[in-house]
């Protein structure tokens, strides 16, 4: 239940959980098998203002869209370290930045495991918003690119265009 409060809680209304038993793979007939769904809905939390755009970003479609990729300097993404992108370990509340995860690597387990897993194959997606280039996806791989040390990373600027275009319908 935590992964889902940290992740899925964002969007959602109140909290429900599933869990239903498998009979076994026919390979496997000696096994059970637990399924667990869980959907969270909770009160949906005020975002950052930096980060309210006025629309969420639909990110499978978003990957869809042939945007370039570039290296740019984490440098010029810096100011992305101090917002709060993230909730703690059991809180409901954007509390978290990448900074402060990597300050507290160890106390944050969840954040810490999709930091270690970040594929830095993939661009983080950027779009200028109130005069600085935010991220929309990818902070994981931000937040692992700057633990390591690196000074580029791959980046997809995302336009105002693009962003209308691959907005979530509500």
């Amino acid at each position: 239940m935590v992964e889902c409060a940290a992740f899925e809680m964002r969007y959602a209304n109140l909290f429900v959980s599933e869990v239903r038993i498998l009979p076994p793979p026919p390979h496997r007939a000696s096994t059970r098998r637990v399924e667990r769904r869980v959907f969270c809905y909770t009160e949906q939390m005020a975002l950052p203002d930096i980060l309210n755009t006025g629309f969420k970003t639909d990110e499978p479609m978003l990957w869809k869209v042939d945007i370039p990729i570039e290296k740019l300097p984490i440098s010029e993404l810096q100011d992305n370290l101090d917002i709060l992108y993230l909730e703690q370990e059991g809180t409901h509340d954007w509390n978290l930045s990448p900074r402060m995860l990597i300050e507290n690597f160890n106390k944050e387990p969840f954040h810490s495991k999709k930091v270690d897993e970040a594929d830095l194959t993939y661009p983080i997606e950027i779009y200028f918003h109130k005069g600085v280039w935010i991220i929309l996806d990818g902070v994981h791989r931000f937040t692992k690119a700057v633990k390591l040390g690196h000074d580029t990373i791959n980046v997809r600027r995302v336009s105002e265009e693009i962003a209308q275009m691959t907005k979530r319908n509500k």
